[in-house]
């Protein structure tokens, strides 16, 4: 059976379903016999539906009080990934 440091090495893989059969297996057993897991993956799940959220908005007008260093620096800051 997987560790959880394992199952964290392999979680963006697994999400993606980018893993062979077997580790898939192993992943989602791991899920079923470890009590902390299950909330992680929820937990990584919902920073990666919030993160998607945030970049998308990145479209919409940017209200006035915000300044402009801090426009910028998001912007560079995105331009680099």
């Amino acid at each position: 059976m997987l560790t959880c440091k394992e199952f964290d090495q392999f979680i963006v893989d697994f999400l993606d379903k980018n893993l062979p059969l077997r580790k898939r297996l192993s992943m989602h057993l791991h899920l079923m016999m470890c009590k902390g897991c299950p909330q992680y993956l929820a937990d990584y799940r919902r920073a990666i539906d919030l993160g998607r959220t945030a970049c998308g908005q990145l479209d919409e007008e940017v209200p006035d009080d915000v300044p402009e260093e801090l426009i910028k620096a998001v912007l560079a800051n995105l331009a680099k990934k």
